[in-house]
């Protein structure tokens, strides 16, 4: 649950609780919270609250200064501030709490002590703030209260690394190449840590007190990358399991060169002397020492408790993790090397022995066998009594339960059992490893092989002097195509498959088929896993905008809460106005109010009065001024004066006009003032009416926002509900990622099958039909998209599949159909000779061979080969042999120049193309012949069979290897004629251009040809005379008209041979004789063996008697009898040149 939920409250400062940096309760008993804002991650804010109801966090409280920056409750000096700005740690210990602050720059560490004081702001002890790390070696013992005793060992483990950005720069610089390397592993990581003690610390050094710690990072001399550490698991992945992972993948996608590489990362047994082969550290040399002995007890512990977790005892073992790396190296190398001996060409085999040499180095001296090992006991014994032994070995399973602790067995232990009782027994020693010994027999087997000119099934087979020519176009296509040059020498190399085009076209398309339907059900768990990634995301925001509409709610219900409170307010100040505005009313003028009215009349009646006096003053102004006696004055003084009375008159009368308006207006001021008043009142009144009901609606209001709230509340938790859900239930995001994981490895796995099948077809098509490589070029290897995971590979295999349909049933037509029916004995005699003696031969069926029946027909390609063997075999007995084609040759195109080699070979003639002629497809394919007549090696011969016939497709023009065998094979060759060959062969038309080359060429030299004579039968009469009396000789005359086509009447070459008696009373076979001939040199013979360089003469029709041969025994003539000898042969070469 977020920390903000749980510790958040009705407020306005949940932003801040992302992450709590450290929490203590301080000396006043209060809980402070350090947490860091997202938008200012520089400064720790303190959060306190005074109360912690455990059972319901929801409601907690902040106080109501909170929160404060840190600095603030825990004081410090101003100069030193920015110490407190950041802490990143907080505890109490033994009544004291410590921070461990960063400055705001970042340049170092501080701790601080706070044990004085009981309310906030806190002041730290005396000497602190103190730089780490040198204050934390130094911490005072209370620190260590309790947690420390010399009894008491700990080990120190690194949590953290500084070591990822490092990695980031050398794999952007210099690649995997620069990241995968030994030197990598060798960056030190910080801080490093030395006993105290032993050498002063350095600035990156942190000292380690040994009395308390027993291990710690380098306490072991290592230095490095930290694979002990809790980023190690992370360092093995990155330096083993990755390129581990990825070798493995490479190899069997059958990129041995490319797996190679990623192998040599981890183990490079190619490096100079002096170096480990190891290029990770925690299996170098250097890792391992005595030390495996002491993890011997832990090993078998944790093989007895699970005996199915290899990679936890390989953890106590890292020597079974380079056994198991060297192994799969060495089959990397095996695999790599069967590829190329399959090949079978002198660079491919030298290229694989190469590999067979180096795995055989790798895996050393193979350990000598020293028979079977005889039990320390008899082997009669039970169970019972083997487990009752008392060996005292250390580890007898009973002994290791005592040494363990193990509690005793109950009195029935027949439900407990170990899978290893076996194997702890000391009754019974530790097996070899089989798959170790495994190796050392396949390197020795693919040696012998290569050493004594076997195939890699181990079937003897002729190394040709050269590779058959590269079709280089074909092979450009194949790179074009995004195959890499091994993937694309390796399909120029593919062996042709044993099923037909057809069945391999329909394996394809089911494959295919398959395929398209992987790719859609793995878009479909894309998509589904994309729908739950969406659906996870949606909850999840809408989490977080319940998460900020509760906040808003909580606001809102602040805000309505003082709403309310401020509605109270107005309401008071209403009631207020009118109670006043009523005083006021109630009350009328005030005492002043009168008195200034009494006294402003009081003050215009005297000066009324004033007035009256002065005008009567002007009144006397006018009376003549009378003297003594009769003294009268009256002038302009008296009339002024009368007049300026008159003035202050009508100015009396001004006066009095202006009090009287005066008055008005002070008594209409006040009449408004009253009017003014009971508005007032009325409208506070009305305000107070009205502000009652504004306060009941914000009482609603209040309700509401608290209502609102906890809907907020109610849907955060259904949210939750359903986040819970959909993270447990069973089709979860989880679920299709495992999905998308099987169903990637299977897809890529059938699309390696399909287009296995595909390339097979094609592999097919092109062996069936005789067309180049470059011809037929539809399949390709650019189906897989990684980015794209693959996805649509299936769709455009099946339409390259069906354009390799359309072209087969465009070019599929039908084509010439012969028997051939080929005599041994006439084709090549000497053949026939040496089965007869040594029960094996090789012979040609030579292009001339074909070219005198049909010349002009090119493409000549096996349909069936039987084989009849005149001999007399008695009843219910097999004439068994062994045929075997050595060699094939296929003229694919009808090109006059091939021709012409193919007839008359030369010294200087270079190696046709392999666009025009194809050498050795399906080579050494051999049959089993029982039967003697027309046998084919097969039950029955169908035509319509899902597989090729023996030697189907291959080249008419081949080379053959002949075999009698069995016990009986002795007997049936002394009695053997002649050998029939039937060849059925499909052929195509070259044309009238390439018949004449055909008939020109053939027909332009004389050739050697062979001719078998058996004397017992060819010469009868003759033969008779010679047995009844061989010191006599025997007289031949050769006839020209019994030599086929012989252009000339002269024998160049002659070859003795004696057929024997079943057992001979003399020894016979190597008796010579000496052949002479009318004007000729005497001529020895010995048996076995060819002479040439001969001009024996043929006898023409009407030539005397004295022109005959004339053969003689050179010595023993007696032994020329029916008890030694059953017949001579000879075989006579002579010079032929065809006509057509």
């Amino acid at each position: 649950m977020p920390v903000a939920k749980q510790w958040g409250r009705p407020s306005l400062f949940t932003w801040l609780l992302s992450s709590i940096d450290g929490a203590l309760t301080g000396a006043d008993g209060k809980l402070y919270l350090f947490c860091k804002s997202k938008d200012s991650p520089q400064v720790t804010y303190c959060l306190r609250y005074s109360t912690v109801p455990v059972d319901a966090l929801d409601t907690l409280v902040l106080d109501e200064e909170s929160p404060k920056k840190a600095s603030e409750l825990w004081a410090i000096t101003s100069k030193d501030a920015d110490i407190v700005h950041v802490v990143t740690a907080a505890f109490e210990r033994s009544g004291s709490a410590y921070l461990y602050t960063l400055r705001t720059a970042g340049d170092q560490s501080f701790a601080l002590r706070y044990s004085r004081g009981n309310q906030s702001p806190f002041a730290p002890d005396v000497g602190y703030p103190a730089p780490m790390p040198g204050k934390i070696r130094d911490l005072s013992k209370d620190f260590y209260a309790g947690i420390l005793t010399a009894d008491q060992k700990y080990a120190i483990t690194r949590l953290t690394s500084h070591t990822a950005e490092h990695f980031s720069l050398l794999l952007f610089a210099g690649g995997v190449k620069k990241l995968l390397t030994l030197a990598t592993q060798q960056v030190p990581e910080l801080p490093h840590f030395v006993a105290k003690g032993s050498a002063t610390p350095g600035p990156n050094d942190l000292a380690i007190d040994t009395t308390f710690v027993k291990e710690y990072p380098g306490s072991d001399g290592s230095t490095g990358l930290d694979f002990a550490s809790a980023n190690g698991f992370y360092y093995t992945e990155i330096f083993f399991h990755i390129p581990y992972l990825i070798a493995q993948a490479l190899k069997q996608e059958q990129r041995f060169s490319d797996a190679k590489t990623w192998y040599e990362y981890v183990f490079d047994p190619t490096v100079t002397d002096g170096v480990s082969f190891w290029q990770i550290q925690f299996l170098s040399d250097k890792a391992f020492g005595d030390e495996a002995t002491d993890k011997l007890s832990a090993q078998i512990e944790a093989y007895r408790t699970d005996p199915f977790d290899p990679h936890r005892i390989a953890e106590l073992r890292p020597i079974a993790y380079r056994k198991a790396f060297v192994m799969s190296y060495i089959d990397n190398l095996l695999e790599w090397g069967d590829m190329l001996f399959r090949q079978y060409t002198r660079e491919t085999i030298g290229e694989a022995t190469m590999l067979y040499v180096l795995a055989a180095g790798l895996l050393g001296k193979r350990p000598e066998d020293l028979g079977k090992r005889r039990m320390s006991q008899p082997d009669s014994l039970t169970y019972d009594q083997i487990h009752s032994f008392d060996t005292k070995l250390p580890l007898d399973e009973d002994l290791l339960e005592l040494e363990n602790g193990h509690p005793p067995l109950p009195a029935d232990p027949t439900t407990i059992t170990t899978p290893n009782d076996s194997i702890f027994n000391p009754y019974f020693f530790i097996p070899e490893n089989d798959q170790f010994v495994g190796l050392w027999n396949r390197v020795g087997d693919r040696l012998f092989k290569i050493r004594h000119g076997l195939n890699i099934d181990g079937v003897k087979q002729a190394l040709a002097l050269f590779a058959p020519p590269v079709d280089v176009l074909a092979l450009v296509q194949a790179f074009a195509s995004g195959a890499g040059l091994a993937q694309a020498l390796a399909d120029y190399n593919a062996q042709v498959p044993h099923y037909r085009f057809t069945y391999m076209l329909g394996r394809a398309r089911e494959l295919t088929a398959r395929l398209v339907s992987l790719g859609g059900a793995l878009l479909s768990a894309l998509e589904k896993k994309d729908a739950e990634e969406l659906s996870l995301l949606r909850n999840t925001q809408e989490h977080s905008i319940f998460e900020l509409q509760l906040q808003i709610k909580q606001q809102q219900l602040e805000a309505a809460r003082q709403s309310l409170a401020a509605l109270q307010e107005g309401l008071k100040n209403a009631r207020s106005r009118e109670t006043h505005y009523q005083q006021l009313l109630s009350t009328g003028l005030t005492a002043h109010e009168q008195a200034q009215i009494a006294g402003m009349v009081v003050g215009q009646v005297f000066s009324q009065v004033a007035n009256v006096i002065g005008i009567a003053s002007s009144v006397a102004h006018f009376v003549p001024q009378v003297g003594s006696p009769f003294a009268m004055t009256y002038g302009g003084i008296q009339v002024g004066s009368g007049l300026q009375g008159l003035s202050q008159a009508f100015k009396a009368l001004s006066e009095l006009a202006s009090f009287q308006s005066s008055l008005s207006a002070t008594l209409g001021g006040w009449e408004r003032r009253t009017q003014d008043w009971e508005l007032q009142r009325t409208l506070a009144t009305g305000d107070t009416l009205q502000i009652g009901r504004q306060i009941r609606a914000a009482e609603v209001q209040v309700d509401v926002a608290n209502r609102e709230i906890q809907v907020s509340r109610r849907q955060i938790k259904n949210n939750e509900a359903i986040d819970t859900f959909m993270n447990s239930k069973f089709t979860s995001k989880q679920l299709y990622q495992f999905m998308i994981g099987k169903l990637s490895a299977v897809y890529f796995q059938t699309y390696h099958l399909a287009l296995g099948y595909a390339k097979a077809a094609q592999r097919a098509l092109q062996f069936e039909l005789g067309l180049a490589e470059s011809d037929v070029g539809f399949i390709g290897a650019s189906y897989w998209d990684s980015l794209k995971k693959g996805l649509t590979a299936g769709e455009q295999l099946q339409l390259d599949l069906d354009r390799l349909d359309k072209f087969h049933c465009e070019i599929n037509e039908r084509r010439m159909e012969i028997t051939k029916y080929v005599s041994l004995a006439q084709v090549d005699p000497l053949a026939l000779v040496r089965l007869k003696e040594r029960g094996s031969c090789e012979f040609e069926l030579g292009e001339a061979l074909f070219d005198g029946d049909f010349p002009g027909h090119y493409c000549r390609q096996i349909k069936t080969v039987s084989l009849s063997f005149p001999a007399v075999v008695g009843p219910y007995h097999n004439f068994n042999a062994t045929l075997t084609q050595l060699g094939h040759r296929t003229l694919l195109a009808p090109d006059k120049k091939v021709l012409k080699q193919l007839l008359a070979p030369s010294p200087t003639d270079t190696e046709p193309p392999a666009t025009v002629l194809r050498v050795d497809w399906r080579p050494n394919q051999q049959v089993a012949l029982s039967t003697g007549v027309n046998d084919s090696g097969l039950f029955q011969v169908d035509y319509h069979d899902e597989r090729y016939l023996p030697f189907e497709g291959t080249g008419a023009v081949s080379t053959w290897r002949l075999e009698v065998n069995g016990v009986d094979g002795p007997l049936h060759r002394q009695t053997l004629s002649d050998v029939i060959i039937t060849v059925r062969y499909t052929a195509r038309t070259g044309g009238s251009v390439l018949a004449e080359t055909a008939k020109n060429t053939l027909g332009k030299q004389q050739r050697d040809t062979a001719w078998f004579l058996n004397l017992a039968t060819d010469f009868s009469d003759r033969w008779q005379a010679f047995m009844n009396k061989p010191s006599d000789g025997l007289v031949l005359s050769v006839e020209r008209s019994r030599l086929p086509q012989a252009s000339s009447n002269k024998v160049t070459g002659v070859y003795l041979h004696y057929e024997l008696v079943d057992e001979p009373v003399d020894d016979f076979s190597r008796q010579a004789m000496t052949l002479s001939a009318p004007g000729q040199r005497e001529i020895q013979l010995k048996p076995g063996s060819f002479k040439t360089g001969l001009t024996l003469p043929l006898f023409e029709q009407g030539d005397p008697a004295n022109t005959a041969w004339k053969l003689m025994p050179a010595g023993g003539a007696a032994k020329f009898s029916t008890r030694n000898l059953r017949t001579i042969a000879l075989v006579v070469t002579y010079k032929t040149k065809p006509s057509f």
